[in-house]
């Protein structure tokens, strides 16, 4: 039901490029790309979700999924990053640090539920399910 909102708060545009840390099971990843037209990288570190998402986004070309560690991904090329939050991820420095580090200036980060360790918000949608948290780098 958020996925409307976490789309509208990734702000983007078709030909732009967009990655799904913890892609899971592929749905907001190809909801992502098919309502903005955006290509689209989901990176799973949980074989069996990969697969699902794998099988998901298999025949859409400008999605691709990758398995492996998040950690490993460059991120110096791409427009926007969406990930689901939880305190023991994005609630980090070592995640944050990461992300400052490999994102370049205008780059937007989304997360859902939990806010970015240290970074201030550049607009919260509070409005749903748990709250969508956005920033520009």
């Amino acid at each position: 039901d958020d996925v409307a909102r976490i789309v509208s708060a990734l702000s983007l545009s078709a030909g732009e490029c967009f990655v799904d840390l913890g892609s899971g099971d592929g749905r907001v990843l190809l909801a992502v790309h098919l309502a903005t037209g955006a290509r689209g990288l989901g990176i799973e570190a949980a074989p069996g979700l990969w697969l699902w998402s794998w099988l998901r986004t298999a025949r859409r070309p400008g999605v691709r999924v990758h398995l492996g560690d998040l950690r490993g991904a460059d991120l110096s090329k791409v427009d926007a990053v969406y990930v689901w939050g939880t305190a023991y991820s994005v609630g980090t420095p070592g995640f944050t640090a990461w992300l400052q580090e490999g994102l370049r200036p205008g780059a937007r980060v989304v997360s859902y539920g939990e806010p970015l360790h240290g970074w201030s918000p550049d607009g919260v949608d509070g409005s749903g399910q748990r709250p969508v948290h956005r920033y520009v780098v």
